[in-house]
């Protein structure tokens, strides 16, 4: 996508080469159904997971129609590339965030909605980012049902950080080691079967969605999206590097005004498909 920057690069490997100038990378998501959601009253039932709370539910089928989504979290060099100015607070030059290949934080909707709109991108609908995460499963992450799964592939709250001074609680997983004290860059952990990385964990991604807490029920089966006028708050998706492992579940729904700027909170564009 060269309105944000230049045209990502493969190496003998065939695997892409990312540099602080690279522009956003589109993945094709195929059109289709799946489940959204996840409930917590029925173990044999569809996306069981005994800790989904009532905002997950009820699990609904959705069809979509084909888009594109971000391989990667937006960078902060993509952004500057766009806006001229990186709003970061974790960005180079510093320890933390040496790169520009970190994604950009401290953004809040109504930013993200105005800077993808001059450049043809988007905010992905929540059913659209639902859909990408999972990649094809009904597991409560895309790596699988268990947590231990989530291992070398996921930046959460964790050991790393907790050794570097961080306030964020680190006791649900106190074994976690995944080399992140804040957000790392973008790929630098393993892709989901639709190609992208760090859907769960890193930095917290917005939806275009108005949070509705009982829009599952109902939801138009196809293409559907909250309108966002109807809602004070905006969805939040796919969980942080300060946040635990259920709150990095592919189902799990967070929310925040639309004028928030947290340092653990980006995006994901994505882009319709124009028939």
């Amino acid at each position: 996508h060269l309105m944000t920057g230049q045209p990502a690069e493969r190496g003998a490997d065939g695997q892409l080469v990312l540099t602080e100038e690279t522009g956003v990378v589109l993945v094709l998501i195929p059109g289709g159904k799946f489940w959204m959601g996840a409930q917590s009253s029925d173990p044999d039932g569809l996306n069981y997971y005994p800790q989904a709370t009532r905002r997950e539910g009820p699990v609904h089928e959705v069809a979509l129609s084909p888009y594109f989504l971000s391989k990667y979290e937006l960078t902060q060099g993509q952004w500057r590339f766009v806006a001229g100015v990186n709003p970061s607070l974790y960005q180079p030059p510093g320890g933390s965030a040496p790169s520009l290949l970190h994604p950009v934080e401290q953004v809040s909707w109504t930013q993200c909605l105005e800077l993808l709109g001059s450049v043809e991108l988007a905010l992905p609908s929540e059913a659209q980012w639902e859909r990408g995460a999972r990649s094809g499963t009904d597991t409560p992450w895309w790596s699988g049902a268990e947590r231990e799964n989530l291992r070398g592939k996921v930046n959460l709250a964790d050991q790393t950080a907790k050794r570097a001074g961080a306030p964020w609680n680190t006791d649900e997983w106190p074994d976690l080691e995944d080399g992140g004290v804040v957000h790392t860059e973008v790929s630098r952990y393993v892709a989901n079967a639709f190609g992208l990385h760090e859907v769960a964990g890193n930095v917290w991604e917005w939806c275009l969605d108005g949070y509705d807490s009982g829009f599952y029920g109902r939801s138009p089966t196809q293409d559907p999206v909250s309108p966002p006028g109807g809602s004070a708050s905006r969805v939040l998706r796919g969980g942080s590097f300060a946040f635990t492992a259920s709150s990095a579940r592919s189902s799990y729904r967070n929310f925040d005004d639309p004028e928030s700027r947290d340092d653990d909170l980006g995006l994901r564009p994505a882009r319709g498909i124009t028939p």
